[in-house]
């Protein structure tokens, strides 16, 4: 049988590395990544439902194998028997290849899935059965792993067990000569006794559907993002009836696949430059080495019947200083890379040819070459992270939102007794800082001017963003892009962060007349400013209700270019155009006052020279003037004064601050009283009647003018009421039912008749004159 014995992993062992696999579920792109570091282009996953004949195999024990399976086809790979028990049975940094699977156990996560392993490779069929439960020898008293290589080529094994082989007559095998490829065979559970999860050969078939209806969700086109040599991987069925297998989903490179662009994508990974490391190096910066590389991935859902091709742009960063000299302080032993990468989807074309939204948001993923779990950006990060038990990031808990809040979609697993990954972890993620801010600073070159806002939908949100990455990557990755020149003005200008202002999300869109004029204003969205203070950047420009002060202090002609922009807003409509300007002033005065008081270190005196008072003969005066605070009917009774009254529009909407008398006082406003109403008496009665007891007025024969309406009289008299008829006695206000007027001080000589009078008749004093001078009042 041309047999030969090989090293088989023990139970122990294998208990110890499936703790590494996040379930069946994950099982699909660890396989993957086994392709990717094993050197293969293009990898086939079959979810192999059939049932094969199982007379002539090699032991009747191996029956169990012949039912249904999870196949993988890595296309041009054949290994070695070594090679087969190093990785297998050897630590990753032992296992001989240029990179190890970091999202899982490597080739040992195959064991999820079956008890017994059958692989074909090169020449070779290549039996390992951990538990020794299926491969027994005669001699054998207890379980043992067993690990077999039979080499079948210029053997008569095909012919003496063709029902062995046939469940590998898949992908062009032909067992009658050595195979280019290596076709791994793995038997699921189908003895109807489950088996503890996380223990050899734990799956069964229905978990082989699960795999196949999520398959798109787990092994999706951007699972070869950051992959170095596959180029291609596509998932399959095979149920019993059926003449051929049934593509399910496939996605690959954009062919044709330029030498090139395979060499860019390993580039970085091979690259030993950042090995130069130096003791002079602690004393002088050591510059991250840099690259990008531009994807486009190809993807097919049979489900769907539908294929798109989506444009990545992928950047990657070799550490800066401390990243490097940790990874060559554990270079040796574990193998480490300071290489970090953050990927962007530019763009997607449909199968009907239709472009989809430019830099459209992805739902961010952490990789460790492989989807590890969410981050909550808009962008994949993927670097040479340490992954704990269940394919998870090495990280402490984090409070408000840690592993005790979420822990089935949390990214983090603890790191206790682990600090040495931690701690290369945590260097790490200042590699993927220096990437994402090299994406974030190259995006403009990749836009054209009228789409240069649509970059800022690749900027991180630092309320979206998961916990365990907030310190560690956003807040100093926000202190980087605060140095940068990406910060879009409305006027098309890229400039640094102090080169302009964010929009305040208290201002009214009415105010957008009047910032425009003061501030150079960042066309990003107002949520940036909160991101950069949440992750600890102070100096945010923003439009504040200080700099809207001093802009308005230092040039009070703002307001009248404002108000020519609302005129040609408005033409031909002088009353809209006036509303809208005392609505826009009013706007203003109320954003100026939303940080002062009369009590905090900013007083209302901080207004003084802003141009922010408008009267009701529609002028617009600065800080401090003396205005009067009136009602409608205030204002009637001295019309004279329109040009000290405020305007009632702004005074009624902030009424909260004009009847504040600590404002009033520190702007030189005043409260109309009917003390401030006896003063200007003049102003609407003739100067030379103060002092007389009687006059005619509208008693006199002829026209009247120059005086006030009669309803004035009423009007005043309930503003003055009794407790202020001192103030007016001087005048003759009383008006009699003879149209004359009367003062105050010849209020005993006119008779007034009491209100209640319910036995006398009513006096007639219109058409007859009256036997009394009688008050004509309400």
């Amino acid at each position: 049988l041309h047999l030969k014995d090989l090293a088989c992993p023990s139970p122990r062992w294998l208990e110890q590395e499936l703790k590494r696999c996040s379930g069946p579920a994950n099982l699909l792109p660890q396989l993957v990544e086994c392709a990717d570091v094993l050197g293969a282009r293009s990898v086939h996953i079959l979810l192999d439902f059939r049932n094969h004949p199982a007379e002539s195999i090699l032991q009747p024990n191996l029956a169990d194998m012949q039912g249904p399976a999870v196949v993988v086809f890595m296309e041009g790979v054949t290994m070695s028997p070594e090679q087969l028990c190093a990785l297998q049975n050897l630590p990753p940094h032992k296992q001989g290849l240029r990179r190890s699977c970091r999202a899982g156990p490597g080739l040992v996560c195959m064991y999820q899935a079956a008890e017994v392993a059958s692989i074909v490779s090169g020449e070779g069929l290549y039996i390992f059965d951990p538990i020794g439960r299926h491969f027994v020898d005669q001699q054998q008293q207890d379980a043992v792993p067993v690990g077999k290589v039979h080499l079948f080529v210029n053997s008569d094994m095909p012919q003496r067990f063709p029902d062995q082989f046939l469940p590998f007559q898949i992908f062009g095998f032909d067992a009658r000569q050595s195979f280019h490829g290596t076709i791994i065979r793995l038997p699921v559970n189908c003895t109807g006794n489950a088996r503890p999860a996380g223990t050899p050969g734990s799956m069964e078939v229905k978990d082989m559907e699960e795999l196949e209806a999520r398959c798109e969700d787990t092994v999706k086109g951007e699972c070869l993002l950051f992959l170095e040599d596959l180029e291609r991987v596509a998932v399959s069925t095979w149920r019993d009836g059926q003449e051929d297998m049934k593509l399910v989903f496939k996605a690959g490179l954009q062919p044709p696949v330029s030498p090139s662009l395979r060499a860019a994508r390993a580039a970085m990974s091979r690259n030993r430059e950042w090995q130069k490391f130096s003791l002079m190096s602690v004393f002088v910066s050591a510059s991250p080495i840099r690259s990008n590389v531009d994807l486009s991935i190809v993807s097919f859902s049979a489900k769907n019947n539908d294929s798109r091709v989506d444009r990545w742009r992928v950047h990657h960063t070799l550490g800066p200083r401390q990243a490097r000299k940790f990874a060559l302080e554990h270079h040796k032993t574990r193998g480490w890379i300071p290489l970090a990468s953050v990927a962007a989807l530019l763009g997607s074309v449909g199968g009907n040819g239709a472009e989809g939204s430019k830099l459209a948001e992805v739902k961010g993923q952490v990789f460790s070459y492989m989807p590890i779990g969410p981050s909550g950006l808009p962008v994949h990060i993927n670097a040479w992270f340490e992954v704990g038990d269940s394919g998870r990031l090495i990280w402490p808990a984090v409070s408000g939102g840690g592993l005790e809040e979420d822990p089935p979609e949390n990214l983090v697993v603890g790191a206790t007794g682990r600090e040495e990954e931690l701690e290369w972890n945590r260097e790490l993620m200042s590699c993927v800082v220096e990437a994402y801010a090299d994406l974030l600073g190259d995006l403009p070159t990749l836009l054209s001017r009228d789409d240069l806002g649509d970059m800022y939908k690749l900027w991180p949100r630092y309320d979206e963003t998961s916990p365990a990455l907030k310190n560690a990557l956003l807040r100093p990755l926000f202190s980087k892009l605060s140095d940068l020149q990406i910060y879009l003005l409305q006027s098309g200008q890229l400039v640094k962060m102090q080169g302009g202002v964010f929009r305040p999300s208290a201002a009214s869109e009415r105010l957008w007349v009047l910032f425009k004029d003061l501030f150079p204003i960042f066309a990003a969205p107002r949520s940036l400013a909160h991101d950069f203070r949440s992750a600890g950047v102070h100096d945010v420009p923003e439009i504040s209700p200080e700099r809207v002060r001093k802009k308005l202090k230092k040039d009070p002609k703002l307001i009248d270019s404002c108000a020519a922009a609302l005129a040609r807003a408005h033409p031909g409509d002088p009353e809209k155009v006036a509303d809208e300007v005392v609505g826009l002033v009013g706007d203003a005065l109320e954003y100026c006052l939303l940080d002062l008081s009369s009590h905090g270190t900013r007083s209302f005196k901080e207004l003084h020279g802003a141009r922010l008072l408008p009267v009701a003969s529609g002028h617009v005066f600065c800080f401090p003037f003396e205005a009067l605070v009136a009602t409608e009917l205030e204002q009637r009774l001295l019309p004279a004064l329109r040009d000290s009254y405020v305007d009632m529009r702004c005074s009624e909407r902030l009424s909260r601050w004009f009847h504040n008398p600590d404002f009033l006082s520190a702007l030189s406003l005043r409260r109309f009283t009917p003390a401030i109403l006896a003063a200007n008496l003049q102003l609407v009665l003739p100067r030379h009647w103060k002092g007389q007891q009687f006059v005619a007025a509208y008693s006199a024969p002829g026209p009247v003018s120059g005086l006030p309406e009669l309803g004035w009289f009423p009007e005043m008299w309930r503003f003055v009421g009794p407790d202020a008829l001192h103030l007016v006695a001087a005048w003759p206000c009383l008006l009699l039912t003879t149209g004359a007027l009367v003062s105050g001080s010849a209020l005993p000589l006119t008779l007034s008749l009491p209100s209640p009078l319910p036995s006398l008749p009513a006096i007639e004093v219109g058409g007859s004159v009256s036997p009394f001078p009688v008050l004509a009042l309400p």
